[in-house]
């Protein structure tokens, strides 16, 4: 990825300017910050998972508690 991404512009009359840019630090930069963020979201789907984990075993328990009453009544 990072050689596409590294490799300049054809040349032309309307970008020749652009086509001499060298693109290495700003890629370096790009795959940087896409590492960076691959990692947040990582880190907020384990905690998403944890968190939707708990939420499933506290709505088992209360499902339970609801029929213990009903049972009781």
């Amino acid at each position: 990825m990072l050689e596409v991404i590294q490799t300049p512009v054809a040349s032309s009359a309307y970008n020749a300017i652009i086509a001499q840019a060298d693109y290495r630090v700003g890629a370096e930069h790009l795959l940087d910050m896409i590492h960076e963020i691959l990692e947040k979201n990582n880190m907020i789907e384990k905690h998403w998972t944890a968190t939707k984990s708990q939420l499933n075993q506290k709505l088992g328990l209360r499902l339970f508690q609801k029929d213990v009453l009903q049972v009781n009544m």
